[in-house]
């Protein structure tokens, strides 16, 4: 940290898929400020006022360009995607997925895709068939 003030610390050795790192990127803003994610967002989820004026359903209905939407299993050791009080510890369940498909005109919803939070990360692969795809639908 001496030597590089302000940069975050990597561990190098381990391999990208174990996210050793991954630590020191969702710390970085309590730890140093050296990260991108501005904590008062965070705060807006707990009383859900990020909403506030903000009509998601009519917003998604309106969208007429192709798109995709990437949605992740629910974790294996778990028996869906709420904790024990009902809280959701996903983006959203398989309902909502659903719901945001109908919704959107024009997408291409690929469901049950066992990886974490970053498909692009952990499963290039379909992230790049799914890139492909839209390509092909926006021409």
């Amino acid at each position: 940290m001496k030597n590089h003030p302000g940069k975050i610390p990597r561990i190098w050795y381990y391999p990208p898929e174990l996210q050793v790192n991954l630590i020191y990127d969702l710390t970085a803003n309590l730890q140093d400020g050296t990260g991108d994610y501005d904590l008062r967002f965070g705060s807006t989820f707990y009383d859900f006022s990020w909403f506030k004026g903000f009509e998601q359903e009519e917003i998604l209905k309106k969208v007429q360009c192709p798109s995709i939407l990437l949605h992740v299993a629910r974790p294996l050791n778990q028996k869906n995607y709420y904790d024990k009080n009902g809280i959701l510890l996903s983006a959203m369940d398989d309902k909502d997925a659903k719901r945001v498909d109908k919704l959107l005109l024009n997408n291409h919803l690929i469901d049950n895709i066992k990886s974490g939070h970053d498909i692009h990360a952990e499963k290039p692969e379909i992230f790049i068939r799914a890139i492909d795809d839209l390509q092909k639908r926006c021409k």
